[in-house]
């Protein structure tokens, strides 16, 4: 094989106009161009090259591939803008110049090229003096012209040459310039070409156009598909070289194949549309007669619904009167029925925990905090006290509550340190006569009786307070009883002369009345012992406006509190809007809240507009006082508004109190009505935990950034008090090129208490949603008509289609080379902005793996149960599929093209069965050479079923060609690295590490660690006996574990490769079987860790020996490749800038997306011909 080298071409080309060639050319233009710069390349290898009139400076990019440093001349500003933009190379530039002045200084340059440049030029004689000026003395100056008299001979002129010259003029012109000269002549041609086998062919160099992007420079003439021979048994003459040219020119044969092939595309597309015709003749007539038969018959329904709704909206209305009245009657009642209740209620929660305390597993006694929840405060039964005081009822393993009301009572113990058994049965002998246990009896009958469980204490009751209220301080106070909160909450307490605390006892408990401001299933806290740290620069501001519900906002307050993993700055602002109802005075003396008490009662949108103004973050985050938060809630809100400016509003997923989806994001349908995505369903389901962007989200939690709500806000007054309004924001925020996002990892239970009754929240929601429709009908008219296509609806249409990927497991990109491929890959799609899905193989739910894809916007279907049935609701909006791997993708393709329209991408990651073949070949197994032969099958199989077949090198494309003729094959990088590759690496030389990288679940890396220290490193400790190696990998095995020593070191899998980059002075993959590129080889260039390598690890890089890598087959080979590098400080650092060179032309990040984007198209044009040819 010759050197493969990249085709340079621009991603976008400048304009053809006549005067210079550009990547929009093909054909014979082209094909002159291209090989005039192939062929001086070859003189440009470590030279100072300029090129004049570069144009749009593909050729230029062309010779900078070898030459040490090129400037491109050009005279239009506009071309060398574009140059410089298209081709950023570090030995690259270009200049705006005029050829008869070059930029340039005198003797500085050692090749000038200049093609097609000549004949625009009057002053033929400056430019050449120009030329020599800054060549050097020996240096080299190529040029090309057209010959006048056999490119001008027809009747066509070019009108942008203005000085042509003929064949004798030009050679006279250099000749008497340079004293040294070669004349070539250039003719395109459509024919054919023969060279002798055994012939000199040193001086005749083959450039062949590989594929879309690689170019390769041979000796000879390659990839001859002929041989011919010419044989007697006497002298024969020879001939040499022979070209034969058809009468036709290039671009006319390309022309005449691409009419033939038209021309048949036009009579297939012509014999469709006749079909189509007449098949739309048919349905067309069909479909009148239906409408006016449906037309009809709705007619009649809309008269009969008509008059039942105008009955049932009589019999409605006397309906809401009646009830009314029954309201007002039952009223009075309902307070005294839920008193009455209350009693059953709670003997209902003793018998629960006695059952539950019967079943509490022994393992759990010694949490004394599980224990309080299990009998749930305020209680006089103290699990962990009682388990203290009585060791022999800790050891028997019996239920602490079931031991006390079986025996515990009788043997005299007490349940509590306020509760004393003995006394409280010798104070009241009825108790004991009746048999009933202490405590219970307490309970039901002794506190509403006022009976006293202890005798007094005066040192815990100085003023001779009652017995239950001391034991009410010291239960309580410390877990948040809040008096105050009490007395305002209950009339009779306010009216009674008892002690909070013990009318709590005496009389709250036993009615079921909460002892805090909170629920039982919330943990009680007082208003004062809410403590924030205050901020004096917070990054967010949240905003929670209430209005009454005293109890929620504590209770929302206090779970913010508990998120101990938040790591966001904040500022809390409780926007009261009830001034006759304020909240409680002691939480605006809590540290870190600011509480604004509006002085009349604004509605909560001019409420939240009044609380924005005075808020410091530079986001606003509004949340309900009804809602519950989860910790991470902030951190992850903030992180999506952070990664993305675009962002500008963040919505968090809602949960019911039982736990299920509220909402996972906002749709809004046509009709100007949200739709709650997820309602009911599981919050662990896949579907619902990636971030995506979406229509809304809902107003009980979303951040906003506060630049944009102050300058595209704030809530319009339009929707007040309430209702749409969040809505309406978010398509502001949209209109403005603004995204929506749902963010999954915040979330939060939202209660859903409401400051709004629901006649009035009906009553509202329909005014402001005819509003809403009325400002937004152009863009509804856009949106998803209703459910049925909710797939699609749930959000935003991404602007490049909507792409499924399919590998074996969720991609663990830094434990395995096409992991990372996958990886990258699916975040280049994404910044193109692709939908990406994406389904393991293997369901499962690899973490962190895929919390960081779903955070990146990836829906990664883990659990997926049924393929088919998901294909069947999805497969209409996949616009291409991209699946991997030979063992996966068979069970995939069938169904693909049974339920889905999409084009399907395959990627062989390598070649299976050749990585086997070669694996056969090494150690003569024979079920490798089984394994081969099947996986060959199958491979050929895909590579027909397919319509684009993707690989990551030009040599595993040239053999499925072979395989497959028929089949569209693609190079598809396998890795790629952004434009800001290191220039250089400063202290390779003080190194003394050798480096193995590979994930050992492969075999050939195995081989490779075992064969690197057991053969090669012996020959190299002989003379370097501190060269230290380091194995790096993912899983490795026994064996390979087994050699680490004092000079190996094997730490297995490691997040993170560079602090081993940083002490290589080479990376070694001594790889004898295999297939496809190699990653360990890249990500080392990419290090600038010079490399040592096999033919094998080198296979689809085509590294140059000695230039660019060290190649070698034997086990001396590599072991003196390794040694030179240590002896060698030059050859090493030669080595390092060089690779890094590598990296920076042919594996970038933009290369590698037109790459895939070529793919997409190519298998787009494949799918679109199949299903012309099936149809015709």
């Amino acid at each position: 094989m010759g050197e493969i080298f990249r085709y340079e071409q621009s991603d976008v080309p400048l304009d053809f106009t006549g005067e210079r060639m550009t990547s929009a050319t093909s054909g014979q233009i082209e094909f002159e161009h291209v090989h005039r710069y192939c062929l001086a390349r070859e003189y440009c290898r470590g030279k100072k090259v300029v090129d004049v009139a570069s144009g749009e400076g593909y050729g230029s990019a062309l010779l900078a591939q070898v030459a040490e440093s090129v400037v491109g001349i050009e005279i239009s500003p506009d071309a060398v803008l574009h140059a410089s933009r298209s081709f950023v190379r570090p030995n690259l530039r270009f200049a705006l110049g005029d050829a008869r002045a070059l930029p340039i200084g005198d003797g500085e340059v050692d090749v000038v090229v200049s093609f097609e440049t000549i004949e625009h030029l009057l002053e033929h004689e400056i430019f050449i003096s120009e030329v020599q000026r800054i060549l050097s003395a020996d240096g080299i100056f190529i040029v090309s012209s057209p010959d006048r008299d056999v490119y001008s001979a027809g009747a066509w002129v070019n009108p942008h040459h203005v000085n042509e010259l003929t064949k004798d003029e030009f050679t006279k012109l250099i000749a008497s310039r340079f004293s040294c000269h070669q004349f070539l002549q250039q003719r395109p041609m459509i024919g054919s070409a023969i060279f002798a086998v055994d012939g000199d062919t040193s001086g005749a160099l083959t450039f062949e156009r590989r594929n879309m992007d690689y170019l390769e420079a041979s000796q000879g003439l390659s990839r001859a598909p002929y041989l011919i021979a010419v044989a007697s048994n006497a002298p024969i003459e020879p001939r040499g070289h022979s070209v034969y040219i058809d009468y036709r020119s290039v671009n006319d044969a390309i022309q005449s194949d691409g009419i033939e092939r038209l021309e048949r595309e036009i009579e297939r597309n012509k014999a469709e549309i006749q079909y189509l015709q007449k098949a739309a003749d048919h349905a067309r007539g069909s479909l009148w007669k239906q409408a006016r038969e449906l037309n009809d018959e709705l007619k009649t329904q809309v008269r009969g619904l008509h008059e039942e709704l105008n009955e049932q909206a009589r019999v409605d209305k006397m309906r809401v009167l009646d009830l009314l009245t029954l309201i007002a009657e039952i009223r009075p009642l309902a307070a005294e029925t839920r008193r009455r209740n209350w009693l059953q209620v709670i003997l209902g929660r003793l018998k629960s925990g006695i059952a539950a305390s019967a079943r509490m597993p022994a393992a759990r006694r010694d949490s004394k905090a599980l224990a309080s929840r299990l009998l749930e405060p305020p209680s006089l039964f103290d699990v962990a006290w009682y388990l203290d005081q009585y060791p022999d009822v800790r050891a028997s393993n019996v239920p602490p509550l079931l031991h006390y009301l079986r025996w515990g009572a009788k043997e005299g113990r007490d349940p509590h340190p306020n509760f004393k058994t003995q006394y409280y049965l010798d104070q009241y002998p009825d108790v004991r006569a009746s048999g009933i246990n202490p405590l219970v009896h307490y309970l039901e009958y002794g506190a509403k009786e006022g009976r006293v469980t202890r005798p007094p204490d005066r040192e815990e009751a100085p003023h001779d307070a009652p017995d239950l209220a001391v034991a009410g301080r010291r239960a309580y106070l410390a877990e948040g009883f809040d008096p105050h909160w009490y007395r305002r909450a209950y009339e009779d307490a306010a009216a009674s002369d008892l002690d909070p605390h013990e009318h709590y006892l005496r009389f709250g408990y036993l009615d079921g009345r909460p002892a805090t401001p909170w629920a039982a299933s919330t943990p009680p806290l007082l208003p004062h012992a809410l403590q924030f740290e205050k901020c004096l620069d917070p990054e967010v501001t949240i905003i929670i406006p209430v209005y009454k519900h005293h109890v929620d906002t504590l209770r929302c307050l206090h779970s913010i509190m508990q998120d101990t993993i938040n790591i966001v700055s904040y500022e809390i602002i409780v926007a009261d809007d009830c001034p006759t109802d304020p909240t409680d005075p002691h939480l605006a003396e809590a540290q870190g809240i600011t509480v604004l008490s509006q002085p009349e009662n604004l509605g909560f949108i001019r409420n939240c507009n009044s609380a924005a103004k005075h808020a410091r973050g530079k986001y606003i985050v509004f949340l309900n006082n009804d809602t519950l938060v989860r910790e991470g809630w902030l951190n992850n809100l903030v992180d999506v508004a952070r990664r993305d400016e675009k962002v500008g509003m963040v919505g968090a997923k809602l949960l019911n109190a039982d736990g299920t989806i509220q909402e996972a994001g906002g749709v809004i349908f046509q009709n100007g009505w949200g739709y709650p995505y997820g309602r009911g369903d599981d919050p662990f389901d896949a579907k619902y935990n990636y971030v995506r962007e979406v229509d809304v989200v809902t107003g009980a939690c979303f951040l906003v950034r506060k630049d944009l709500f102050d300058e595209l806000g704030p809530l319009r007054d339009d929707f007040a008090p309430a209702f749409y309004e969040e809505f309406d924001l978010a398509f502001v925020f949209a209109d403005h090129g603004y995204k929506i996002v749902y963010q999954p990892a915040s979330a939060l239970y939202h209660l859903g208490s409401e400051s709004y009754g629901p006649e009035v929240r009906n009553r509202q929601s329909v005014i402001n949603h005819e509003k809403f429709c009325a400002r937004w009908s152009e863009r509804l008219a856009l949106h998803a008509v209703d459910q049925r296509s909710i797939f699609r609806a749930r959000e935003r249409q991404p602007r490049s289609g909507t792409i499924l990927i399919i590998d074996d497991f969720v991609p663990q990109y830094d434990k395995h080379a096409g992991a990372l491929t996958t990886f990258q890959y699916i975040n280049l799609l994404l910044n193109e902005g692709f939908k990406v899905i994406f389904i393991p193989d293997v369901r499962v739910a690899i973490e962190p793996y895929v919390g960081h894809l779903q955070q990146l916007g990836v829906e990664v279907l883990y659990d997926l149960p049924d393929f088919e049935g998901w294909l069947e609701q999805a497969g209409l909006w996949l616009d291409w599929v991209w699946v991997a791997r030979p063992n996966v993708a068979p069970k995939y393709i069938e169904p693909i093209r049974r339920l889905s329209r999409a084009p399907i991408v395959y990627y062989t990651h390598d070649l299976h069965f050749l990585r086997e073949m070669r694996r056969y070949e090494l150690f003569r197994h024979p079920e490798a050479l089984e394994m081969a032969e099947s996986l060959r099958e199958t491979e050929i199989r895909l590579f027909q079923q397919v319509d684009c077949v993707t690989t990551p090198s030009l040599a595993e494309a040239d053999v499925i060609a072979k395989l497959v003729p028929h089949a569209v094959v693609k190079v598809l990088q396998p890795y790629f690295y952004k434009q800001d590759t290191k220039a250089s690496v400063a202290d390779l030389g003080s190194r003394r590490g050798i480096l193995f990288v590979g994930g050992f679940s492969h075999a050939p890396n195995v081989d490779a660690a075992l064969w690197l220290v057991g053969e090669i490193m012996p020959l190299v400790w002989q003379q370097i006996p501190d060269a230290k190696v380091m194995i790096v990998g993912s899983n490795p095995p026994p064996e390979v574990m087994q050699l680490a020593g004092p000079l190996v070191e094997v730490p297995g899998h490691v997040p993170d490769i560079s602090f081993y980059y940083a002490r290589a002075r080479l990376s070694l993959s001594p790889l004898r079987y295999g297939a496809g590129v190699k990653g360990k080889v890249v990500a080392s260039l990419e290090a600038g860790v010079p490399v040592v390598t096999t033919p094998v690890g080198n296979e689809g890089i085509e590294l140059l020996h000695g230039a660019e890598a060290m190649i070698g087959t034997t086990t001396s080979q590599l072991a003196d490749h390794v040694l030179q590098l240590f002896n060698d400080d030059d050859l090493l650092r030669r080595l390092s800038d060089n690779g890094l060179k590598v990296v920076r032309e042919r594996f970038s990040e933009q290369s590698a997306k037109a790459g895939f984007l070529d793919a997409l198209r190519a298998a787009t044009r494949h799918h679109s011909r199949g299903e012309l040819d099936a149809r015709s």
